[in-house]
């Protein structure tokens, strides 16, 4: 029998590929709405949380939006209320109202995501020999 998917195992996945620690330490990434437990039924991958992004996850029953910017943000801070009003806060409650995950892989992916300077270092003709990073991770 097939293990579930989950949005933990999702989590994990992104974590061995751009692990939270090596996110600016002002960041908010991993799961920011949402149930580690909930079995994924599909995902939306976006930017930003948006009102088209949490549209086209309850439109096709996904149940996880995995998105760059944190919706919450910035860390330590959060929002001040949840409510049906504007703004962000209304997207965090439209996500968590249809039981919607919402992950997000920031600077963590900034840092570690390679195919961008593979690519860079393509075009300019040279090999890549690995990443500067202004400080300690």
């Amino acid at each position: 029998m097939k293990t579930p998917l989950t949005v933990k195992s999702v989590l994990l996945a992104l974590e061995e590929r751009a692990p939270s620690a090596s996110a600016e330490k002002w960041d908010n990434v991993g799961l920011l709405v949402g149930s580690a437990s909930a079995r994924v039924r599909g995902a939306v991958v976006s930017i930003d949380l948006t009102e088209r992004s949490v549209e086209r996850a309850k439109k096709s029953k996904s149940n996880l939006i995995v998105n760059h910017h944190p919706c919450i943000f910035p860390r330590g801070k959060g929002l001040s209320r949840v409510t049906e009003g504007e703004g962000g806060s209304k997207l965090v409650f439209d996500a968590v109202k249809n039981g919607i995950s919402v992950l997000s892989v920031h600077t963590n992916f900034d840092r570690c995501a390679l195919e961008v300077p593979h690519q860079v270092s393509k075009a300019l003709g040279c090999r890549p020999v690995g990443r500067l990073f202004d400080g300690e991770l």
